[in-house]
């Protein structure tokens, strides 16, 4: 059993916070001396990324799951949508899409 933040997360700029308005992370990347290293665009996009890492949590504890049981043709049916939509959200949101 995970023991992190539950989700939904959201990303606001570089920000994650929780679905209660907490927050959970800052996506940055600080070069030796503290300065950032990277775009305003890519934290952006990375902060994305990890806020959606709960959700994404949850669709892949779902294909596990289905994967652990002798697949009928309706278990891999269920099995391709949960991983198609795992990573169609992946890169949207990477993309700034969501």
């Amino acid at each position: 059993m995970s023991v992190h933040t539950p989700g939904p997360w959201v990303a606001r700029q570089s920000w994650i916070f929780a679905a209660d308005g907490r927050m959970v992370g800052f996506a940055t990347e600080l070069g030796p001396d503290g300065s950032t290293t990277q775009t305003r665009l890519e934290e952006f996009a990375n902060a994305r990324l990890i806020a959606a890492a709960p959700t994404m949590h949850d669709d892949l504890a779902l294909i596990s799951r289905v994967v652990r049981r002798f697949l009928t043709p309706e278990q891999c049916a269920a099995l391709i949508a949960a991983e198609e939509a795992a990573l169609g959200r992946a890169e949207d949101i990477a993309e700034g899409r969501q």
